[in-house]
């Protein structure tokens, strides 16, 4: 019996040891951030086509992209200068554009300095995920940065993770 007891313990510490390796090279990755399969959920934000506006976004007069991001979020500040260069164009154009920002208070003005005069810009902060507030609920923003198309009616038009995969008729900037 004895000589059936020391291998079943040394194979319970080998699997132990196994999973403590494993559960410690996870927790490392999630703080680092490596973890981008977020980003390839389908729809984000999870808005339906042909749905109102969020009510949290306020009042939405004419066709309007909104851009989401957070000062947790590492690809965000790559994706401000497309953004506001989408932006400027929606306003020249007559329409609207609105950034929504969240994460911390006090990293937004770099934030805000990106993205210039043209969008409209929410701050956004609060208790939720990637320190996001009401407005990212609202939107059911899942990964960042996100991107919401509302047409004229304020209904939603498209949503997306790049701009790329709105329709904003004009070729995004490359």
């Amino acid at each position: 019996m004895v000589y059936l007891l020391l291998p079943l313990t040394i194979a319970t510490a080998a699997l132990a040891g196994f999973n403590l390796v494993l559960t410690v090279g996870l927790i490392r990755r999630l703080r680092r951030g490596d973890d981008h399969s977020a980003h390839h959920t389908r729809p984000v934000p999870e808005l339906i086509p042909g749905t109102a506006a969020p009510a949290e976004l306020g009042p939405v007069a004419g066709r309007t992209v909104v851009g989401v991001f957070s000062t947790q979020c590492s690809v965000c500040p790559e994706q401000l200068p497309d953004f506001a260069e989408v932006a400027r164009e929606f306003v020249r154009d007559g329409a609207n554009a609105v950034a929504v920002l969240s994460g911390e208070p006090e990293r937004l003005d770099g934030y805000r300095a990106a993205l210039g005069e043209a969008p409209t810009i929410i701050e956004d902060c609060g208790d939720g995920p990637m320190g996001s507030g009401p407005v990212n609920r609202g939107l059911r923003v899942r990964a960042l940065p996100s991107y919401v198309l509302l047409d004229e009616a304020g209904r939603v038009e498209a949503v997306g993770l790049s701009l790329a995969e709105l329709p904003l008729r004009r070729p995004v900037p490359a």
